[in-house]
């Protein structure tokens, strides 16, 4: 944000002069002194937490962003590269990386027109995007994966369970957060690929699959003919095969419920404010769809954890009310 105030300090001269820069509460050369100091901070946290192979390309997409791309054709790309990133950082999973980086564009997009009114295909497109990114949510809450046959060690190795068997594996239904550095640039480019293979699915097996076919227990061989839930997978390379919607016990069915109300609410906070920018791309409405994007993340991230941790689910959802309040009072920002 310093980084941001600086780039845009000329023309929040002409457009917003209460701004930090123009009203001369802050010179440009502080702004970007604090810019270049928690840029070099955040790296180097992240290198000691052995994930410079992210830190690295997500400071340099920010700087691009803010002093290059942001009014580029490129901008809303470069933004959605940035908070992909971000959640790539702790290791999330694919479609959560491409869920947060579809809603970022779509956003981003319709910022556009913030100041001067926007443009319906504009809206249109935000719009899509939010529709991608609640496919995704509930996608990933409905879809239940087990962990890939562990690795086979070689004849020779007398430790099946060292580092030359493989590593251990996650028990089925583990949760998956942690991804070892060395993975960052190949999850980053497999993300993309995942969502699209859910959405592919979702559209050819889940309303077939929901109505036609049972699945089999845990660990069962699935039977002849029988559709998969949401089609195979990839998680780091490796296919996984789908496993049920609902069952193996109520806890587990109302965290799929949790997670598949908050992926609605999302779309409902969101996708209704960016209607009536269809409906109506003036300036007021673009920026309050703007906002509620921007807000709308937190509701977004709780449905993105809700199956696997409910708690930290509902308590993101409590926050949410508490920011819209506090937003209607400083900025969504």
């Amino acid at each position: 944000m310093a980084l941001n105030d600086y780039a845009d300090r000329d023309l929040d001269a002409g457009e917003r002069p209460e701004r930090p820069i123009p009203s001369g509460r802050v010179r440009p050369w502080q702004a970007l002194g604090v810019a270049t100091a928690l840029t070099g901070a955040g790296v180097a946290l992240a290198t000691l937490h052995g994930r410079a192979r992210v830190a690295v390309p997500l400071a340099a997409v920010v700087w691009a962003y803010d002093l290059k791309l942001k009014n580029t054709p490129l901008g809303p790309v470069a933004m959605a590269t940035a908070r992909g990133l971000d959640v790539l950082m702790v290791g999330a999973r694919p479609e959560a990386v491409a869920a947060v980086a579809v809603h970022t564009l779509g956003i981003t997009l319709l910022s556009r027109g913030e100041v001067h009114g926007g443009r319906r295909p504009d809206a249109a497109a935000a719009l899509a995007a939010t529709a991608a990114a609640t496919a995704l949510t509930t996608l990933s809450a409905l879809h239940r994966t087990t962990a890939p046959p562990t690795t086979t060690a070689p004849p020779n190795d007398t430790n099946p369970t060292g580092p030359r068997g493989g590593a251990a594996l996650p028990t089925p239904g583990a949760p998956h957060f942690d991804t070892p550095p060395d993975e960052a640039g190949r999850r980053v480019t497999t993300a993309l690929t995942h969502g699209l293979d859910l959405l592919t699915a979702a559209a050819s097996h889940f309303g077939p699959t929901l109505t036609n076919h049972k699945t089999p227990r845990d660990g069962a061989a699935p039977r002849v003919g029988a559709v998969p839930r949401v089609g195979a997978v990839w998680r780091g390379g490796t296919a996984l095969r789908s496993g049920a919607v609902l069952g193996g016990g109520g806890w587990r069915d109302a965290r799929v419920v949790l997670a598949v109300g908050l992926a609605v609410r999302y779309a409902v906070l969101v996708g209704g404010a960016q209607v009536h920018v269809v409906r109506d791309p003036g300036a007021g409405r673009v920026r309050a769809a703007v906002g509620a994007g921007i807000l709308g993340l937190v509701p977004l991230q709780a449905a993105l954890v809700a199956r696997r941790r409910p708690g930290p689910a509902a308590v993101l959802a409590a926050v949410h009310p508490l920011a819209r309040a506090l937003a209607r009072k400083v900025s969504p920002t």
